[in-house]
């Protein structure tokens, strides 16, 4: 059981409730809770019967942490002193009017709860955004802590039209763009739809222009629309002005605020088209580009490999030039050794022919002396053969 404060619309009237809220019986309960409580209270405004019974569409809260209206989906949400605004189905004359809150009432109250934030303005209407339930959140005011409307996104808030931008043929300038859907006032709304029938801004609105307009965009009955059209001519001149539509909206309150609402819409719709084919036109210039910048990435890896073969080519080339590099450097050392081995035996081979020729000479003296010994004896003496023949034999 919690303090809750629970608002609603009835009879075009903001009522505001504060009461006890049991939830053990879930979200159905408290929509229960809600419709009885409602019901009640209209039987009190203008008494049992007059008015149809109170069914809901949707349900949401305040949640003062971020400060927007959430969808109320589960009652581990809700907390003491909470603000809930319940959204009644939308029908031909009926729809929640965007205006503030009033101070809550309070009904045979038991027991007090800390104070909480002091709303100032009404979710926006559950039916007029057509917008995906989960993400239809509006950011109110608060008196307690102001909030820069340019924090966050809205496409409906102060500055967020842009005014070079093509509009669709027959909206104004300077009623819903200037405050945004949410804060634009009775008035701006009125010179809005006025501005939306006036074809051609004659500054007044036809029979035909009116019927027109409003079977386009409600679908009504021709003889619904004669009666409203009929309410709206005052002075019966078979034209409207704006001050006749003014005073129109203020005899029909739901009928200028679902016309508003509509005609908003269908502004809604036209800027999406609008920037859909916007989008459409980027997608396919993005594609044109992505198809390109893939041509220059095939040419780009094309190239790659054929600088990778290049690359491994010279690698190839580089190893064996290594390879034949460290053979020769084999072979350079093994020449070495060989000649090395060469100069060794020349060497060698010299040194014996020195010595030979050494042996030659001594043997050549030796037989010189001999040979004067032996004639010294009477011995004969050798002839020059014989020495010839002697060295042939040293030479040997």
């Amino acid at each position: 059981m919690i303090i809750a404060k629970i608002c609603g619309d009835i009879c075009s009237r903001k009522v505001n409730l504060e009461v006890e809220l049991d939830l053990t019986h879930g979200v159905k309960g408290v929509h229960d809770t809600i419709c009885k409580l409602m019901d009640e209270e209209a039987a009190t405004l203008v008494g049992s019967g007059k008015s149809p019974p109170f069914s809901i569409y949707s349900v949401q809260f305040f949640d003062d942490r971020v400060f927007e209206w959430v969808d109320f989906v589960d009652c581990k949400q809700l907390f003491a002193g909470v603000q809930l605004y319940a959204f009644q189905p939308e029908t031909s004359w009926h729809v929640d009017v965007q205006m503030d809150l009033p101070p809550a009432k309070p009904r045979k109250l038991q027991r007090q709860y800390a104070p909480t934030v002091t709303i100032q303005t009404t979710p926006r209407t559950a039916h007029a955004s057509r917008e995906p339930r989960e993400s239809r959140t509006v950011r109110p005011v608060s008196s307690s802590a102001p909030l820069n409307q340019n924090n966050y996104k809205n496409p409906y808030a102060k500055g967020a039209v842009n005014f070079n931008e093509p509009t669709p043929t027959g909206t104004s300038k300077n009623a819903i763009y200037r405050t945004g859907r949410d804060g634009a006032t009775q008035e701006e709304k009125i010179s809005y739809i006025f501005d939306t029938m006036d074809d051609g801004e004659k500054n007044y609105i036809t029979h035909k222009e009116f019927k027109t307009w409003m079977q386009d965009m409600i679908n009504l009955p021709d003889s619904t629309l004669e009666s409203l059209f009929a309410y709206a001519d005052a002075n019966r001149d078979g034209v409207i002005t704006r001050d006749e539509l003014n005073s129109f909206s203020h005899i029909f309150p739901n009928v200028s605020n679902i016309c508003f609402h509509h005609a908003a819409d269908r502004y809604d719709v036209t800027s999406r088209e609008m920037e859909i084919k916007a989008c459409q036109q980027r997608l396919s210039q993005n594609q044109e580009l992505e198809t390109d910048l893939n041509r220059q990435v095939c040419e780009i890896q094309e190239r790659l490999r054929g600088i990778q073969c290049e690359n491994e080519d010279i690698m190839n080339r580089i190893n064996t030039n290594m390879d034949l590099n460290q053979s020769v450097a084999v072979r350079h050392v093994s020449m070495e050794a060989e000649e090395q081995s060469l100069m060794e035996r020349e060497i060698s081979v010299q040194q014996n022919e020195d010595a030979l020729r050494s042996s030659k000479n001594l043997f050549f003296e030796q037989t010189q002396r001999y040979d004067k010994a032996a004639s010294a004896f009477g011995s004969p003496q050798r002839t020059n053969q014989h020495y010839s023949t002697s060295s042939s034999y040293a030479g040997c």
